[in-house]
């Protein structure tokens, strides 16, 4: 006859079920995130190549300095406005 688990026993397996759960969550995670990435680098190549309207409305509708230095745009000042740049209209 098989050896009875004791509920500490039981507390055991749950706690390492729960642990390898949250490690498959984890990598699922991760592989989405890589494929929604990838999925951003596409259409923002498509993107680039073929529309390049809707790119210059896109980058200067950023706000944050770190967007704006990807684009080669000055960072905004506190006011949002470029220095320099307050009677350009968009």
């Amino acid at each position: 006859m098989a050896a009875k688990k004791t509920i500490a026993d039981l507390d055991i397996s749950i706690k390492q079920l729960m642990a390898r759960k949250a490690d498959l969550l984890k990598a699922q995670e991760s592989v989405e995130r890589k494929k929604q990435a990838r999925q951003a680098i596409i259409l923002g190549k498509w993107l680039i190549a073929n529309d390049l309207t809707t790119v210059e409305k896109i980058k200067f509708s950023l706000v944050r300095d770190q967007d704006r230095v990807a684009f080669d745009l000055p960072v905004l000042t506190k006011t949002g406005v470029a220095p320099g740049q307050a009677d350009i209209q968009i």
